[in-house]
Protein backbone atom coordinates (compact mmCIF):
# COMPACT_ATOMS: atom_id res chain seq x y z
CA UNK A 1 0.00 0.00 0.00
CA UNK A 2 1.03 3.66 0.01
CA UNK A 3 2.54 3.30 3.47
CA UNK A 4 4.95 0.44 2.75
CA UNK A 5 7.46 -0.62 0.11
CA UNK A 6 9.69 -3.70 -0.19
CA UNK A 7 12.24 -4.07 -3.00
CA UNK A 8 15.51 -5.84 -3.85
CA UNK A 9 18.44 -4.06 -5.52
CA UNK A 10 21.05 -5.51 -7.88
CA UNK A 11 23.48 -6.11 -5.00
CA UNK A 12 20.80 -8.26 -3.29
CA UNK A 13 20.13 -5.66 -0.61
CA UNK A 14 16.56 -5.64 0.65
CA UNK A 15 14.88 -2.24 1.04
CA UNK A 16 12.22 -1.81 3.72
CA UNK A 17 10.49 1.56 3.42
CA UNK A 18 7.63 2.73 5.63
CA UNK A 19 5.68 5.99 5.44
CA UNK A 20 3.64 6.42 8.57
CA UNK A 21 2.60 9.88 7.39
CA UNK A 22 0.14 7.83 5.26
CA UNK A 23 -0.95 5.81 8.32
CA UNK A 24 -1.44 8.41 11.06
CA UNK A 25 -3.84 11.38 11.16
CA UNK A 26 -2.31 12.59 14.42
CA UNK A 27 0.59 11.58 16.70
CA UNK A 28 0.19 8.26 18.46
CA UNK A 29 -1.37 8.36 21.93
CA UNK A 30 -0.58 6.18 24.93
CA UNK A 31 -1.79 2.61 24.48
CA UNK A 32 -2.31 2.88 20.72
CA UNK A 33 -0.76 0.37 18.32
CA UNK A 34 1.69 1.33 15.59
CA UNK A 35 2.74 0.26 12.07
CA UNK A 36 5.37 -2.45 11.54
CA UNK A 37 7.24 -3.62 8.45
CA UNK A 38 9.18 -6.79 9.26
CA UNK A 39 10.91 -9.65 7.54
CA UNK A 40 10.91 -12.96 9.41
CA UNK A 41 12.17 -16.53 9.10
CA UNK A 42 11.58 -19.75 11.03
CA UNK A 43 14.51 -22.16 11.43
CA UNK A 44 14.55 -25.96 10.99
CA UNK A 45 13.94 -27.93 14.19
CA UNK A 46 17.40 -29.47 14.58
CA UNK A 47 19.38 -26.47 13.39
CA UNK A 48 20.03 -24.54 16.58
CA UNK A 49 19.69 -26.63 19.75
CA UNK A 50 21.67 -24.43 22.16
CA UNK A 51 23.26 -27.32 24.09
CA UNK A 52 24.74 -28.77 20.88
CA UNK A 53 26.48 -25.57 19.81
CA UNK A 54 30.08 -24.49 20.13
CA UNK A 55 29.36 -21.18 18.41
CA UNK A 56 26.46 -19.41 16.72
CA UNK A 57 27.96 -16.92 14.30
CA UNK A 58 25.75 -14.06 13.16
CA UNK A 59 26.56 -11.44 10.52
CA UNK A 60 24.48 -8.71 8.89
CA UNK A 61 24.93 -5.38 7.10
CA UNK A 62 22.49 -2.50 7.55
CA UNK A 63 22.25 0.96 5.98
CA UNK A 64 19.80 3.67 7.00
CA UNK A 65 18.53 5.37 3.84
CA UNK A 66 16.38 8.01 5.51
CA UNK A 67 14.33 8.84 8.58
CA UNK A 68 12.19 11.97 8.30
CA UNK A 69 10.27 13.21 11.33
CA UNK A 70 6.87 14.33 9.99
CA UNK A 71 5.48 15.36 13.37
CA UNK A 72 4.61 18.98 14.06
CA UNK A 73 7.01 20.87 16.30
CA UNK A 74 6.32 20.26 19.96
CA UNK A 75 4.36 17.01 19.46
CA UNK A 76 7.27 14.54 19.59
CA UNK A 77 7.37 12.59 22.86
CA UNK A 78 10.29 10.10 23.10
CA UNK A 79 8.28 7.96 25.52
CA UNK A 80 5.59 7.46 22.86
CA UNK A 81 7.21 8.14 19.51
CA UNK A 82 10.17 6.86 17.52
CA UNK A 83 11.22 4.97 14.40
CA UNK A 84 13.59 2.07 15.02
CA UNK A 85 14.89 -1.13 13.43
CA UNK A 86 15.24 -3.90 16.02
CA UNK A 87 16.34 -7.42 15.15
CA UNK A 88 15.16 -10.30 17.33
CA UNK A 89 15.90 -14.00 17.60
CA UNK A 90 13.39 -16.25 19.37
CA UNK A 91 14.91 -18.59 21.99
CA UNK A 92 12.31 -21.20 22.94
CA UNK A 93 12.02 -24.30 25.08
CA UNK A 94 11.17 -26.87 22.42
CA UNK A 95 11.26 -30.01 24.56
CA UNK A 96 7.72 -31.35 24.96
CA UNK A 97 8.84 -33.36 28.02
CA UNK A 98 10.01 -30.22 29.84
CA UNK A 99 7.91 -28.35 32.40
CA UNK A 100 8.96 -25.16 30.60
CA UNK A 101 7.86 -26.32 27.15
CA UNK A 102 6.71 -23.36 25.06
CA UNK A 103 8.38 -20.68 27.18
CA UNK A 104 10.38 -18.22 25.08
CA UNK A 105 12.46 -15.07 25.22
CA UNK A 106 13.47 -12.57 22.55
CA UNK A 107 17.20 -11.98 22.03
CA UNK A 108 17.53 -8.52 20.53
CA UNK A 109 20.15 -6.58 18.59
CA UNK A 110 19.19 -2.94 18.09
CA UNK A 111 20.52 -0.83 15.26
CA UNK A 112 18.93 2.50 14.33
CA UNK A 113 16.66 4.31 16.78
CA UNK A 114 15.61 7.91 16.08
CA UNK A 115 15.78 8.77 19.79
CA UNK A 116 19.39 7.67 20.29
CA UNK A 117 21.99 8.94 17.79
CA UNK A 118 24.71 7.05 19.70
CA UNK A 119 24.68 3.31 20.33
CA UNK A 120 24.67 2.14 23.93
CA UNK A 121 27.26 -0.09 25.60
CA UNK A 122 24.89 -1.87 27.97
CA UNK A 123 22.45 -4.75 27.85
CA UNK A 124 18.77 -4.39 28.63
CA UNK A 125 15.98 -6.63 29.91
CA UNK A 126 12.32 -5.76 29.66
CA UNK A 127 8.98 -7.51 29.34
CA UNK A 128 7.04 -7.24 26.10
CA UNK A 129 3.37 -6.73 26.93
CA UNK A 130 2.21 -7.88 23.50
CA UNK A 131 3.75 -11.37 23.77
CA UNK A 132 4.06 -11.56 27.59
CA UNK A 133 7.69 -12.59 27.06
CA UNK A 134 10.98 -11.08 28.18
CA UNK A 135 13.25 -9.29 25.73
CA UNK A 136 16.98 -9.40 26.38
CA UNK A 137 18.85 -6.87 24.23
CA UNK A 138 22.60 -7.29 23.89
CA UNK A 139 24.74 -4.12 24.02
CA UNK A 140 24.41 -2.73 20.47
CA UNK A 141 27.89 -1.23 20.59
CA UNK A 142 29.29 -4.75 21.18
CA UNK A 143 27.80 -5.80 17.86
CA UNK A 144 28.13 -2.73 15.64
CA UNK A 145 31.12 -0.96 17.15
CA UNK A 146 31.35 2.81 17.60
CA UNK A 147 29.21 3.86 14.61
CA UNK A 148 26.24 6.06 13.83
CA UNK A 149 23.57 4.95 11.37
CA UNK A 150 22.81 8.61 10.73
CA UNK A 151 25.83 8.72 8.37
CA UNK A 152 23.72 6.69 5.87
CA UNK A 153 26.61 4.31 5.20
CA UNK A 154 26.69 0.52 5.29
CA UNK A 155 27.59 -0.89 8.70
CA UNK A 156 28.48 -4.52 9.33
CA UNK A 157 28.06 -6.38 12.59
CA UNK A 158 29.23 -9.87 13.46
CA UNK A 159 29.34 -11.77 16.73
CA UNK A 160 29.15 -15.19 18.32
CA UNK A 161 25.61 -15.12 19.72
CA UNK A 162 26.07 -18.14 21.98
CA UNK A 163 27.57 -16.31 25.01
CA UNK A 164 24.79 -13.72 24.81
CA UNK A 165 22.13 -16.42 24.65
CA UNK A 166 23.58 -18.09 27.75
CA UNK A 167 23.71 -14.71 29.51
CA UNK A 168 20.09 -14.05 28.52
CA UNK A 169 18.98 -17.45 29.82
CA UNK A 170 20.76 -16.91 33.15
CA UNK A 171 19.20 -13.44 33.43
CA UNK A 172 15.60 -14.54 32.83
CA UNK A 173 15.97 -17.54 35.12
CA UNK A 174 16.03 -14.96 37.91
CA UNK A 175 12.55 -13.98 36.67
CA UNK A 176 11.33 -17.61 36.88
CA UNK A 177 11.58 -18.17 33.11
CA UNK A 178 13.41 -21.32 31.95
CA UNK A 179 13.69 -22.37 35.61
CA UNK A 180 13.36 -26.04 34.67
CA UNK A 181 15.25 -25.78 31.37
CA UNK A 182 18.68 -26.98 30.32
CA UNK A 183 20.49 -25.68 27.25
CA UNK A 184 19.57 -28.94 25.52
CA UNK A 185 15.89 -28.00 25.87
CA UNK A 186 16.36 -24.64 24.16
CA UNK A 187 16.77 -23.70 20.53
CA UNK A 188 16.69 -20.63 18.33
CA UNK A 189 13.43 -21.02 16.44
CA UNK A 190 13.45 -17.94 14.21
CA UNK A 191 14.16 -14.25 13.74
CA UNK A 192 12.65 -10.99 12.53
CA UNK A 193 13.97 -7.57 11.52
CA UNK A 194 12.49 -4.32 10.32
CA UNK A 195 10.66 -1.17 11.20
CA UNK A 196 8.57 -0.46 14.25
CA UNK A 197 7.29 3.11 14.01
CA UNK A 198 5.16 4.41 16.88
CA UNK A 199 5.25 7.95 15.49
CA UNK A 200 4.90 9.91 12.26
CA UNK A 201 8.08 9.18 10.31
CA UNK A 202 8.89 8.38 6.70
CA UNK A 203 11.86 6.03 6.83
CA UNK A 204 13.79 3.46 4.81
CA UNK A 205 16.53 0.95 5.62
CA UNK A 206 18.50 -1.58 3.57
CA UNK A 207 19.75 -4.95 4.80
CA UNK A 208 22.06 -7.49 3.13
CA UNK A 209 24.43 -10.41 3.80
CA UNK A 210 22.23 -11.78 6.57
CA UNK A 211 23.90 -14.95 7.87
CA UNK A 212 23.51 -17.27 10.86
CA UNK A 213 25.94 -20.19 11.01
CA UNK A 214 25.85 -22.92 13.62
CA UNK A 215 29.16 -24.50 14.70
CA UNK A 216 28.53 -27.75 16.57
CA UNK A 217 30.57 -29.27 19.38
Amino acid sequence: NEGKKVSVSRDNALLLEIKTSREWDSPRGKGEHWPHLLIAQDFPKKFTVIGELEKLLFTVEVKLEKCENKMEEGTFNPRLHTAHTPLYFVVRNDNKQSADYGQKIWLGIHSFDYRYPELKHQDNLRKDKGTSSYMYNIPPKDFWGDVSFNDHQWHRGNVDLLPYIIQAVETVQKKDIFKNSTLDDLRVTGMNFGWEVPGIFDAAVRIKNLSLRAVYK
